[in-house]
């Protein structure tokens, strides 16, 4: 029985604004085709500092993944790659938030959005145990902020910080 659940974001979570920057400085700079294989992998949108906080918060808490990331839609190499570095770290990957459309859309004060697409989630699996959502976009989860924990793509050094995983064990203990 799943007990903890992680609805994880990826961009602005597992990068960031500062990530992107490094590694532009060291390809223009020194020529190389990607940032040093500590922070990232070549031609990989994944950083390894911000990942390493995800795998051990789902090491400390036991907590599933379930992807509510742009990313699950594209199915793309740095997507799978992710799934990869996870299931590598033996993190359980139980799936992926429901696609419902656009998440710009609000009419008349109905759910929308990620925040719907996780409800939806929850309620489709008759999931009753703790859960947050990581993410760095927040304007579509007012129903959702006291499981939320807010990241960013542009504070530096943006991504899923070591307040983020403090404030993730607290919510999911």
């Amino acid at each position: 029985m799943i007990e903890k659940i992680i609805f994880l974001d990826c961009d602005g979570v597992i990068n960031s604004r500062f990530f992107y920057d490094c590694k532009f400085i060291e390809m223009k700079i020194f020529h190389r085709k990607s940032i040093s294989k500590f922070l990232s992998s070549p031609k990989s949108d994944i950083c390894f500092l911000f990942l390493r906080r995800i795998i051990k918060l789902c090491k400390k808490t036991g907590a599933h993944i379930v992807f509510s990331s742009s990313w699950r839609l594209e199915n793309n190499r740095d997507f799978i790659y992710l799934k990869n570095i996870l299931e590598k770290n033996s993190i359980v990957i139980e799936g992926s938030t429901p696609y419902l459309g656009s998440t710009r859309k609000n009419t008349k004060g109905k759910l929308f959005g990620r925040q719907l697409e996780i409800i939806t989630w929850i309620k489709d699996n008759n999931f009753n145990g703790k859960w947050i959502a990581i993410d760095d976009e927040i304007y579509d989860m007012e129903e959702i902020k006291d499981n939320l924990i807010q990241t960013s793509f542009y504070d530096f050094p943006g991504g899923f910080s070591k307040r983020n995983y403090k404030e993730a064990i607290k919510k999911l203990s």
